[in-house]
């Protein structure tokens, strides 16, 4: 099993993988919830327009917050970037 110990904390494979499930799972959820907020008519579009744009900032911290612990876990060789502007394959 890969652990390394990351500010303090052992930090392994699994434990990565039981955020990131946990993570898509609580985005699904309230994913459902924002479509019927968006598509609601209590709010206004600036409203709604706004808890877009709140929630794609939320999902985007997290995932880059993930995508950042898998870099410092993982050897350079098992992490690839996936765009080919960055040198990684696609």
């Amino acid at each position: 099993m890969v652990e390394r110990l990351l500010y303090g904390w052992r930090i392994s494979a699994g434990m990565i993988a039981d955020q990131w499930a946990s993570f898509t799972v609580q985005i699904q959820k309230e994913s459902k919830v924002l479509l019927e907020l968006a598509n609601s008519k209590e709010l206004s579009v600036t409203e709604r327009r706004q808890l877009l744009e709140d929630f794609s900032a939320r999902v985007q911290r997290s995932a880059d917050f993930m995508a950042s612990l898998c870099q410092m876990l993982l050897p350079a060789h098992v992490v690839r970037p996936c765009d080919p502007q960055e040198g990684g394959e696609k």
